[in-house]
């Protein structure tokens, strides 16, 4: 057996950790390569908003920004510990799309395969490097999928749709406009 063989053999044996491994070593390698946050025009809202929540004052908050992504930038206490944040959720993403992909009867190797071209996806680890919602946002849609998938075929239980509603409602946190998603 060669060694490919072999390493396919231990990657496709382990798919959850060789998701991670992968997730973990790309992500790295950007951070070393890139070594920049990204912050956009929209970031210093989010950064306010995160300020003005974090000090319970809201005296000059006029309602651009609803608050579910700066509650993760709170939670992250400096945009450098949000980025370390999204990069997990990142990791997670993939390992809850990869979770998807099994639930809609895609055999072990397709899915695995394609769990691992999307964990090393440029544009979703640089949006990961950036102070924007769209990591979170690919998180917990893909995470209402999931729970909505499992539901369907696994006839799920109410503590599934307690989970569906949950992320439904951060997801409307997040950016209200989502309440729309249903429709």
């Amino acid at each position: 057996m060669s060694i490919a063989n072999k390493t396919w053999a231990c990657i496709s044996n382990n798919p959850i950790k060789s998701i991670i491994v992968a997730g973990v070593f790309v992500r790295l390698l950007i951070a070393v390569l890139y070594q920049y946050i990204t912050l956009y025009p929209d970031s210093d809202g989010y950064i306010f908003l995160a300020d003005k929540l974090l000090t319970f004052d809201l005296s000059g908050y006029e309602g651009q920004r609803s608050p579910g992504y700066p509650l993760l930038l709170i939670w992250g206490n400096s945009v450098l510990g949000t980025v370390l944040i999204q990069s997990v959720i990142g990791i997670c993403t993939t390992i809850v799309f990869y979770r998807t992909l099994l639930l809609l009867n895609i055999k072990d190797k397709p899915a695995l395969i394609i769990s691992l071209i999307l964990t090393c996806y440029l544009p979703i680890v640089f949006l990961e490097m950036a102070i924007l919602t769209e990591s979170v946002t690919l998180f917990v849609i893909t995470s209402i999928f999931y729970v909505y998938f499992n539901i369907i075929f696994k006839e799920g239980r109410r503590l599934s749709f307690f989970w569906l509603v949950l992320l439904s409602l951060y997801l409307v946190l997040i950016k209200p406009f989502y309440i729309f998603l249903p429709i």
